[in-house]
């Protein structure tokens, strides 16, 4: 069966994931090349980011430095909070991203909307026409 992953996977995958990549890169964990290219690997095994599916908006984080309160405020974060989804759902993903006004933590929800079928149960309980409900995933922090 698919298998969505979700959660702080601690690595900015792609310059736009971050406010500085040049400040960052290869200095810091979290986007060092040996990171993000295991966080390709995920990726190569045939799932895909749900959020960078649907958007390649930049300034789209989900973790700012709560050592450094300004950095909220002027939204300059990292994206490390991920929906890893099988490349076989892409077409059911009907919305993925962030909840950046929730406070609470040095990190925002993110949220996940993916149309799935219940053909086969309905199929077995009452023939009726194949029904699509949604579902929506949220990673609360």
């Amino acid at each position: 069966k698919p298998t969505i992953l979700c959660g702080d996977f601690n690595v900015a995958h792609q310059d736009i994931d971050l406010h500085d990549p040049v400040k960052y890169r290869n200095r810091c964990a979290g986007f060092l090349d040996e990171e993000r290219d295991q966080f390709q690997a995920h990726l190569d095994c045939g799932y895909i980011d749900a959020f960078r599916s649907l958007s390649s908006a930049p300034k789209k984080y989900t973790f700012w430095d709560q050592k450094l309160p300004y950095l909220r405020r002027t939204n300059r974060g990292w994206r490390i909070d991920y929906f890893l989804v099988p490349e076989a759902l892409r077409e059911n993903i009907t919305a993925c991203d962030m909840l950046t006004l929730q406070m609470g933590s040095d990190h925002c929800p993110i949220f996940l909307e993916i149309c799935v079928s219940s053909e086969d149960k309905q199929v077995k309980v009452s023939r009726k026409k194949k029904r699509k409900k949604k579902l929506k995933l949220v990673e609360k922090l």
